[in-house]
Parts: C-alpha cells; sequence; structure tokens
C-alpha cells in the first residue's frame, strides 16, 4: 500500500457500538494506547517533518561544527571496541540489554560512542544515536527532541515501526509536548514499537527476524544534560524497568558518559554491562595515539625532517620521549592531542622547534584545569577578553562571531582576535555567521568555578549584562518596525529569547543580596529612550494582567510592547522572583532588583546632546 493511501476500515472499540475491521489487523498496546498495524500511515517524509529530528545530535552531523569532534584513531581502542561489539552480537539475555560506558573527563567516551555509531551503521545493526552536548540548547537536555530523534531513526532502521510510531503520534497529539512526560515519550515511539514489530507474527519483517542479532540505541552523555537530572533518572529507569518486563526483546543501548551520582545511585549492575575507562587502562592506546600522530606531523614538516637527517637517521622522539609522553598523558585522550598541537604549533611566536617544545610539552600539567588556563592565558591580555568568554560561558546557545559582536557593541575582529588562539579548547568557524562551540563541556565547568579558575572566573553578574545587552538591542533605533522570523539579526533573535532569562538567571544565583538605588536610574534612562524612539516588536516578557502601556491600554496584543510597557513587565517580574527559593528553602521577598550597569553604554546609544 502506498504511504498516505486510504487503509482498512476500523474503528477504535472501547464502548461503542457498530465496530467493525476489513482486512487482517491485529492490535498492540503501545504507550498504553490500543494501536493497530492497519497498514496507514502519513507518509515518511511527512512523519520526520513531524518528529522534527535534531541532525545536529546524530552520529552522521558534521563534527567540525556540532561537537564533540571526536572519534577513535585507526588502531585504538581496538580491544574495548571489540568488546562492546561482541555484546552487541551476544545472544539476548535478561542481564545485557544495556551496556554503560563510564570515564572521566577527556578519557574518550564520546570518540569510542561515534566509534561504535559507525561500526553499527556498516553492520545495519544501529537503531539511532544522540550525542547530548552542554550548552547548545536542544542537545543539553532529555526533554524536548530526544526521544523524537530517536524515533526518526528508528523509522529508517525498522520501517516496519513506522504505522506504530504513526498512530502513537496520531492518538496522543500532545507526545511531543515537552509536558508530557519522558517516559511516555520513551514508550510510546520507541519501545513499545519495536516491541510491537519484533512480536507481531503476521509483521514477519526481513529487517527483524525472531533470529536477527539485537539492535542497539547509542546515547552520549548523560552528563551533558544540564539541570535535567530528573529527566535522566527517568530515562535510565525507564528503560530498565522495560527490559525487566520484556527480557527477551532484542534492542540494547549503549550509554556513554560521566557516572555523577544521582546516576550511580540508580545502576543496578547485576542487569547491565559496565566498564569503567579509568579502571580498563588505555595506556597502550595513548601510545599508539602518540605515534601515529608524531609520524603524521613529522611528514608534515621539513624542519623536523632535517633535523632527522642531521642526526643520523637517529628516530625521534625516541622511546624514551614517547614514554614520558605517555605517562603525561596519563590516559588523557584530550589532554595527549593538545600536546601532539602544541609540539608542533607553527603559529606560535616563541622561536621554538618542535624540538626544543617537546620538553616543554612534558611539562605541562596534566589536569585539564591547567590546560585551560594556560590556553586562556594567550588572548587574557587582550581587549574584551572577559566579556567575550563570560558571554560564550553564559549564553543558553552557540553563538557566532557576528552576533558576539553585535550583542557586546564590539567590532567581529575584536572577536577573532580573542578566540583565535583558543581553538585548542573551542571550535572557532571559518565564518563569523557560524556558531563557535566549545570543545569540551568540561571547559564551561571550569570557568563557572572560581575556586578552579581563579581570574578566569566567569560570574554570574555577567547575567545582567547580558540582560542588559540583550534590552539594548531590542530598543536600538535599527528594530524600527515589527520583528519577523523571531529577529532580523542573530543577536535580534537571541535577545528576544533571552533577555529576561538572563535577568531571572541573575536573580537567582545572586540570593538574598538586594540592590536597592540603580532602578530608578535605569528606569529614567528607558524613558528617555522612548521618547526618542518609537519601536514596535514582539512581546519578550512574561504576560501579566498588570502590564500597561504609557497610555494605560492593555498590553495583550504581542505587537504592541513599547519600551515603557517593556519596563512595565520588568516591574511586573517582581513578584514573581519572590517565588524563586533560597538555599534554605525559603521565600525571598525582593524589591526592585535591577541595575544595568555600565550605564554609561545607554547614555552612548540615547544621548542626542
Amino acid at each position: 500500500m502506498a504511504d498516505g493511501a486510504p487503509g482498512p476500515s476500523f474503528q477504535y472499540f472501547s464502548n461503542a457500538r457498530d465496530v467493525h475491521f476489513s482486512g487482517p489487523t491485529a492490535f498492540y498496546n503501545v504507550g498504553g494506547s490500543i494501536l493497530s498495524n492497519h497498514g496507514y500511515h502519513r507518509p515518511v517524509a511527512e512523519l520526520h517533518a513531524v518528529l522534527n529530528p535534531i541532525s545536529e545530535a546524530i552520529h552522521t552531523r558534521d563534527r567540525k561544527t556540532s561537537p564533540p569532534d571526536a572519534v577513535c584513531m585507526d588502531g585504538t581502542r581496538r580491544e574495548l571496541i571489540q568488546n562492546i561489539t561482541d555484546w552487541a552480537d551476544s545472544e539476548v539475555q535478561p542481564n545485557n540489554h544495556i551496556y554503560i560506558l563510564a570515564g572521566y573527563v577527556g578519557s574518550g567516551k564520546s570518540a569510542i560512542s561515534q566509534t561504535v555509531s559507525e561500526v553499527l551503521q556498516r553492520g545495519n545493526r544501529l537503531g539511532g544515536s544522540f550525542f547530548f552536548f552542554r550548552g547548545s540548547e536542544d542537545r543539553s537536555k532529555m526533554t524536548g527532541r530526544f526521544v523524537a530523534t530517536l524515533a526518526s531513526q528508528l523509522v529508517a532502521a525498522v520501517p516496519e515501526t513506522i504505522p506504530f510510531i504513526d498512530a502513537a503520534l496520531l492518538s496522543q497529539p500532545q507526545l511531543l509536548q515537552t509536558s508530557t512526560s519522558l517516559a511516555v515519550q520513551l514508550h510510546s515511539l520507541v519501545l513499545s514499537p519495536f516491541k510491537a514489530v519484533w512480536s507481531s507474527a503476521s509483521l514477519s519483517s526481513p529487517h527483524l527476524p525472531q533470529s536477527q542479532l539485537p539492535l542497539v540505541i547509542v546515547v552520549d552523555g548523560l552528563d551533558e544534560c544540564e539541570r535535567d537530572n530528573v529527566q535522566v533518572t527517568v530515562f535510565i529507569n525507564s528503560i530498565l524497568d522495560f527490559f525487566r518486563e520484556n527480557p527477551l526483546v532484542p534492542l540494547r543501548f549503549f550509554i556513554a558518559s560521566r557516572i555523577e551520582p544521582h546516576v550511580a545511585r540508580l545502576i543496578p549492575y547485576d542487569e547491565l554491562i559496565y566498564t569503567d575507562l579509568g579502571s580498563s587502562g588505555s595506556d597502550k592506546d595513548i601510545d599508539f595515539f602518540f605515534r601515529a600522530s608524531f609520524k603524521r606531523e613529522i611528514q608534515r614538516s621539513r624542519v623536523v625532517q632535517a633535523y632527522i637527517k642531521d642526526n643520523g637517521y637517529e628516530p625521534w622522539p625516541s622511546p624514551k620521549h614517547f614514554l614520558s609522553l605517555s605517562n603525561h598523558a596519563k590516559g588523557s585522550f584530550i589532554l595527549a592531542a593538545y600536546m601532539v598541537q602544541y609540539v608542533f604549533d607553527g603559529s606560535r611566536k616563541d622561536g621554538l622547534t618542535p624540538m626544543k617544545r617537546l620538553p616543554n610539552a612534558l611539562r605541562i600539567y596534566p589536569a585539564l584545569d591547567e590546560l585551560y588556563s594556560q590556553t586562556f592565558s594567550r588572548s587574557q591580555h587582550l581587549p574584551f577578553f572577559s566579556d567575550i568568554i563570560s558571554t560564550l560561558t553564559l549564553s543558553t546557545m552557540p553563538l557566532s562571531i557576528s552576533a558576539i559582536a553585535e550583542l557586546l557593541s564590539v567590532e567581529s575582529f575584536d572577536v577573532l582576535h580573542v578566540l583565535a588562539t583558543l581553538q585548542a579548547i573551542m571550535q572557532v568557524p571559518v565564518t563569523d555567521q557560524a556558531p563557535i562551540t566549545l570543545c569540551h563541556a568540561s571547559l564551561r565547568d571550569f570557568l563557572r568555578d572560581e575556586r578552579r579558575s581563579g581570574p578566569l572566573f566567569v560570574a554570574p553578574t555577567h547575567h545582567l549584562l547580558l540582560s542588559y545587552r540583550c534590552f539594548v538591542q531590542l530598543v536600538k533605533p535599527s528594530s524600527y518596525g515589527p520583528l519577523s522570523n523571531g529577529g532580523n539579526t542573530p543577536a535580534m533573535a537571541y535577545s528576544i529569547k533571552n533577555c529576561v532569562l538572563h535577568w531571572l538567571s541573575f536573580l537567582r544565583e545572586r540570593g538574598d543580596r538586594v540592590i536597592e538605588d540603580e532602578f530608578m536610574v535605569y528606569k529614567t534612562h528607558v524613558q528617555r529612550a522612548s521618547s526618542i524612539i518609537d519601536i514596535k516588536f514582539p512581546g519578550v516578557f512574561p504576560r501579566d494582567p498588570r502590564v500597561f502601556d504609557d497610555s494605560g491600554s492593555d498590553q495583550g496584543d504581542e505587537s504592541c510592547w513599547t519600551p515603557i510597557s517593556i519596563l512595565s513587565a520588568l516591574e511586573a517580574l517582581v513578584p514573581q522572583c519572590q517565588g524563586i527559593p533560597s538555599e534554605d528553602g525559603t521565600r525571598r521577598s525582593f524589591e526592585f532588583c535591577v541595575t544595568l550597569d555600565p550605564l554609561p553604554t545607554i547614555l552612548e546609544v540615547y544621548d542626542d546632546d
């Protein structure tokens, strides 16, 4: 039957008369709903559009623009990869549906997940993949599009699941909304459709016969889910419960993650396979990585080739050097990669050859914090360094060079000047319009912990500056007329969505310290701005019946927000802030607690004297 063609006639039969079916029809409980394999479903392209998967989270993504940019070098991790593929190929048992790969920052978990995904894909064994990444909006949380992204890949891997997934969406219109529980989404769109296809004798699938090897879903980086501990718990409990109830279903999950305390408490080690990279050992792989990397770089360096020739073709680095390099990296591939880059970095103006830099590389402290500190020290003295790095750290989504420049009212070359020497720890794109991404989530953690980062610490007060810069975007003269498509520049689009979010983040992190004096000064400048320009743009602040413009009319119409009504909206937010609990659980009482500093910037924007 063609996609979208009328299917056999059927009706659901709860408390109904005239129930009838035509054609071979079977019914299954999918996510708590009774669904049919009647064959009717919307076209596959339309189903994919409804699911709206995050292509940047799948193993086929462009890793240069959508980190983590990691895959195992050929020849490394052979034993571990073989163990994982042996697990994937093994006979289904009640205690081998889930494989958890744990490890510390920089130990190569994401590279292994990427490699495993590619190996399984080549063998038509991959049911789906998802790579979480902190600070990347939908990729840093389980609520939202995580399950839908898995379901869209399951549709391609096992086309027989299409009618079940589509029926679940049709019978539960709210299924993809964030208000629907993760457990319901997971069961309705992934677990139950797969089970229905596998268990249906009438659907004897060439893709999924009873004897076929299990299908594997790869999930990387649960620890990247910011402030989503509850949903991570729901996810793990959901798949554990499913396999306890369905021990013979040939579906498996490979999960790679740092094991946070809230996850460790959930792991029943007798019901799954668990490997800790810290204890499994990777010295041989690190040594192989160094040898292969140095061989590649030497082939590109005439200076090193000449040095080896002048020294009678004596091997460089020596076996002793390689041993020292491996001992120094201590299993951290991210540190090993940094050391290789340091040795052969031709952009350094230190006058040193790779042979002279090698001993220096062995003095680099093997902790990631030291790596970050040393990398930042190259540009820490540059203008706008603090504002640019703080914005990258606290932004709710990846921003481009041009967006940061516009948001902070600096030039694009100022931003690029700061970032040019930081490519060891962040992905700086070749164009000003592509997003900048941090190469590892631990970098954001480092910058937000004053004990670790010291003078590089990104204080929560920067949320206030970001809120202010967003507000300036919304009321600057280029904002004339209604905005379309959520903003006419990336900085404007970001400001519309995040002006208030940054302000509230500041209030949450500031605690009980109440600001008392600056609000009236800020209000004066906003009123002055409104007398110079009359802007209309979509509402960006929470609705409140007490919000009126300066004429007293109700601001229910989103197209009529003015600077004065924005000010009223800010004032209306104060009662909402009172509901933010303090650390001891008590409720705070806020007065007007807004300050926008430095005020001279807004004076420069609006002062026509």
